[in-house]
């Protein structure tokens, strides 16, 4: 069972690497092209309707912190339904891994292995995925705790590069969009969003004690979510109206810097 159990530390890593993957990728130049100078109001927008729903996965997770939430709605609406449940959450985790893809061959094929075809690369990049996953989540926490902070760094030092060399007036005026525009960008987009989803993993699989989810881990997402405003603030300012056509966030504030 220890493989597949992870710790309180380890699971908030995760949780906040996966709102790297989902946040500065892709969707910062999909929100630019929908509604412009106003991206980084959907993100407040979403983030807001995500803190709501983590607060309420903290509570079922306080409430059965030794159950997953398979054997939860196994327990309580029978083995048919919670069938259907898990089938569904198969579903959206493939389609959140496939969503930032595009972004990670983009970096890899253009950038670091550009005399490599990616049809070759992303075969080994698919096994290297796959083994990690089979290594169990003790596995995948570990590593985590790896690299996190690596990555947590180069993160913050790209949002700085970008925020000294932007121009934060290219923002206003605030809401140029309709609040019905913000609204509906984010409904188009709300895929994205939804990086709480991962607990209803790892719940069941956070080692109980002192160690489940706890109510200050809202102020984990809070922080995050302002971080990354900040860096789409910079980075509709630094390329404005072409900020739509950029491949990702991360790979166009450094180019640019």
């Amino acid at each position: 069972m220890n493989k597949f159990q992870i710790t309180h530390r380890q699971a908030i890593l995760l949780f906040l690497i996966c709102t790297i993957s989902s946040k500065m990728q892709v969707l910062p130049t999909l929100l630019a092209s929908d509604v412009g100078r106003d991206l980084w109001l959907v993100l407040l927008f979403g983030g807001l309707i995500d803190i709501v729903f983590l607060f309420l996965t903290i509570i079922i997770n306080k409430l059965c912190p030794n159950l997953t939430i398979h054997d939860l709605i196994r327990q309580t609406l029978g083995k048919v339904f919670s069938f259907v449940i898990v089938m569904l959450f198969f579903v959206y985790f493939i389609c959140t891994a496939v969503l930032p893809f595009e972004a990670v061959r983009d970096v890899f094929a253009s950038n670091l292995f550009d005399s490599i075809t990616w049809q070759l690369f992303s075969l080994f990049f698919v096994f290297c995925v796959a083994y990690l996953a089979f290594s169990g989540l003790r596995t995948i926490g570990r590593t985590a705790e790896l690299y996190a902070f690596i990555i947590f760094f180069c993160v913050i030092l790209l949002i700085i590069l970008g925020v000294i060399s932007t121009n934060f007036s290219n923002i206003l005026p605030v809401l140029n969009q309709s609040p019905n525009n913000i609204i509906s960008c984010y409904f188009n987009h709300s895929i994205w969003f939804g990086d709480y989803m991962i607990f209803f993993v790892l719940t069941g699989r956070i080692k109980p004690n002192k160690t489940k989810l706890k109510f200050t881990d809202l102020f984990y997402y809070i922080g995050a979510i302002c971080i990354y405003a900040v860096a789409y603030m910079a980075f509709y300012g630094l390329y404005t109206v072409s900020a739509g056509n950029r491949t990702s966030l991360l790979s166009s504030i450094s180019a640019f810097s």
